[in-house]
């Protein structure tokens, strides 16, 4: 869609297509294999990176995050139709005064299932450096080269002064570009431009792994938990433990209290000077409730924006499992329970309203719940 400009050495994209005096650098652009799980952040480079929040078999759709040095940008829900469509574009606008600007594509090629779980492949992402993005002025100079001129997509950069050459020598034009210069007599003067570049100084970085431990994942409120950073080449960590995108610490470890019930995406961050990586776990707060009684059930709870948890008593609950999607508006809505530790295989039904990420608990009891006299009529629960 945009063209590429070579300058000094460096691959870069004009915003504006019809545009050439603001520029950004192109990260990526690669028809290389990536396959992400839900949960996992693939890096981009430069700092940008992108994170399956869910990949839906069944549905055929993928939700992707894009973030900057762990900073949410945007993200978007893409369905795996046929090859033609699985394009998903990010689109920000008021970069450098410019709207509507594309900075990242990602093609999906397909959604398949291993031993565990579900995989999303993707193949093929083209990336800009939007944040850096430069905007070139007809008085600006790059090193020797001091005469800018644009016109429309067109951009010349060149000398409007004279420089001298000397033999057997390296001169810089601008930029880090420089003038190898032969040991000829002037009559027979040979030169040619060159950049200097590191080969393979991607391949040697080492990223970081994101990896950390709790002492539990569920109980009751107030809940306490410890947290321990098991990450490996970090040098340092963000920890946002109760999903409101505010850091609750930097310490490798740390108790945090939860006090209202709900179930809690936990997210570590770790970092090096070469990227970062992340990983995610829940954490379920339950409130305590007497009572009980004979029978056997099983049932399930859902809330909007990833909280809420069961108010049966923990100690009436044999098994139970979770499960996340994306409710949006007019579309059909499948919760699969993947690990069947009970009866209940998936949820489905067509959203009235959007409501955003969702979990729903499925659980299978001891006894007859202490929530309602009567066994619950269900009529969406396919097992």
């Amino acid at each position: 869609m945009y063209p590429v400009i070579g300058f000094f050495a460096e691959e870069y994209i004009p915003l504006n297509p019809d545009k050439a005096d603001k520029l950004t650098k192109l990260v990526l652009d690669s028809d290389d294999e990536y396959n992400i799980r839900t949960g996992e952040t693939l890096d981009l480079g430069e700092g940008y990176a992108i994170e399956a929040k869910q990949v839906d078999g069944d549905g055929k759709k993928v939700w992707l995050e894009f973030t900057r040095d762990g900073e949410y940008i945007d993200d978007e829900i893409i369905s795996v139709i046929d090859n033609g469509t699985n394009t998903l574009e990010f689109e920000l606008d008021d970069i450098q005064g410019e709207y509507g600007v594309v900075v990242l594509r990602v093609h999906i090629n397909q959604i398949f299932q291993d031993a565990a779980g579900m995989i999303a492949q993707i193949q093929g992402i083209w990336l800009i450096d939007y944040a850096n993005a430069m905007n070139i002025e007809a008085d600006d100079e790059f090193g020797k080269l001091n005469d800018v001129s644009i016109n429309g997509d067109t951009l010349f950069i060149t000398n409007a002064d004279i420089f001298t050459f000397t033999r057997n020598s390296d001169q810089e034009i601008g930029q880090g570009m420089f003038f190898k210069i032969a040991d000829t007599s002037a009559s027979e003067l040979r030169f040619y431009p060159f950049v200097e570049k590191v080969i393979g100084e991607n391949n040697s970085k080492v990223l970081p792994v994101a990896d950390f431990s709790t002492n539990v994942t569920s109980g009751y409120a107030p809940l306490s938990v410890l947290f321990t950073d098991l990450s490996q080449n970090a040098t340092s960590r963000s920890w946002d433990v109760n999903n409101d995108g505010i850091e609750d610490s930097t310490e490798a470890s740390f108790v945090y209290v939860y006090t209202s019930t709900g179930t809690y995406t936990t997210k570590l961050t770790a970092i090096n000077a070469n990227g970062n990586d992340t990983k995610t776990t829940l954490i379920t707060v339950e409130r305590k409730s007497n009572g009980g009684s004979s029978g056997g059930s099983s049932g399930g709870s859902s809330s909007g924006g990833g909280g809420g948890g069961s108010p049966e008593p923990a100690r009436n609950v044999e098994v139970k499992e979770l499960s996340q999607v994306f409710i949006t508006n007019g579309k059909a809505v499948k919760f699969d329970f993947t690990k069947k530790v009970t009866s209940v295989m998936y949820i489905t039904f067509d959203s009235k309203k959007t409501v955003g990420k969702t979990t729903t608990i499925v659980e299978m009891l001891k006894n007859k719940s202490t929530l309602t006299p009567e066994h619950p009529q269900v009529r969406s629960i396919t097992t």
